[in-house]
């Protein structure tokens, strides 16, 4: 499912902006990279989404959306938004 994809592909490059360390993080990108997956994820809120995804997938974008607005996008969010997507992978798939 595309949004899925959408949303993973962001998160993993937010990983990777992290991930890069002291030296090699650029504050700007890290900002742009937050604001596209905030985006990627409103995606999940869309009517054509919710009616096609399986209840347990809707059920566990409800509960990373509270962890999203209580911490915004730190490092244990994105993980928990890319093992989500991994496994809304298994189930769709």
């Amino acid at each position: 499912m595309r949004p899925i994809a959408q949303l993973q592909r962001e998160v993993l490059r937010l990983l990777g902006l992290v991930s890069a360390g002291a030296d090699g993080f650029d504050a700007d990108d890290a900002a742009l990279q937050v604001a596209l997956v905030n985006s990627r994820f409103a995606v999940m809120w869309e009517p054509y989404v919710a009616t096609v995804v399986d209840a347990a997938i809707v059920d566990r974008v409800n509960e990373l959306d509270l962890s999203r607005r209580e911490q915004g996008i730190c490092y244990s969010v994105a993980m928990q938004l890319h093992r989500f997507c991994a496994q809304a992978w298994t189930i769709i798939s």
